[in-house]
């Protein structure tokens, strides 16, 4: 396995993306898709933009699963406003299922 994982301030890392290259499952260029469900399901947001409360969008700790069509990185914390721990999402990386310490616990993101 690749020693390319996600860092994370708590030193938890999120499991490998899920395949490599430009992932699919998000339909908005340059953007980031959060899905409430694993596996790309269910309700869906979108940012292109850096979001410093999930809470707007009814998101607050739903975040089951990641998607990514921008080409930069990007980073997810787990309190409003870019507070508590945090990692960072690969350009064009994909997750199916967030480990257990990040399922439902993204409140904040930006690049």
């Amino acid at each position: 396995m690749a020693a390319a994982t996600l860092v994370s301030t708590t030193a938890l890392v999120m499991a490998q993306p899920a395949s490599a290259g430009v992932s699919s499952d998000c339909p908005f260029s340059n953007s980031i898709c959060f899905w409430q469900d694993m596996d790309t399901t269910g309700n869906m947001i979108y940012a292109s933009y850096n979001v410093g409360d999930f809470a707007w969008s009814g998101f607050h700790d739903k975040t089951s699963s990641i998607d990514s069509m921008n080409p930069n990185r990007y980073a997810v914390y787990a309190d409003a406003y870019y507070g508590g721990d945090s990692t960072w999402i690969p350009a064009y990386g994909h997750y199916d299922s967030l480990n257990w310490f990040w399922n439902d616990q993204i409140d904040s993101s930006r690049f």
